[in-house]
């Protein structure tokens, strides 16, 4: 537990350098729960097109992020 706890440190230093800052970093943070949390309202919604379409966009703006900070950090 204590090494997870490590690496979780470290992989946000190294997040904090590569954006410039702990502004930056925050945003992005904001940025991912801000989509999460529209997720999670859309999810809860019955089923229309609309919705689905929403829900697929959302998803994507999550992974376009997750692919952002792997390339960051690779």
């Amino acid at each position: 537990m204590a090494e997870q706890n490590v690496n979780a440190e470290g992989r946000e230093r190294q997040m904090v350098h590569l954006l410039g800052g702990h502004e930056e970093y925050q945003q992005l943070l904001d940025y991912v729960v801000d989509v999460a949390v529209e997720l999670i309202r859309v999810g809860q919604l019955p089923l229309s097109a609309e919705g689905q379409l929403t829900v697929n966009n959302l998803f994507n703006y999550l992974f376009e992020v997750m692919d952002y900070i792997t390339d960051l950090l690779d």
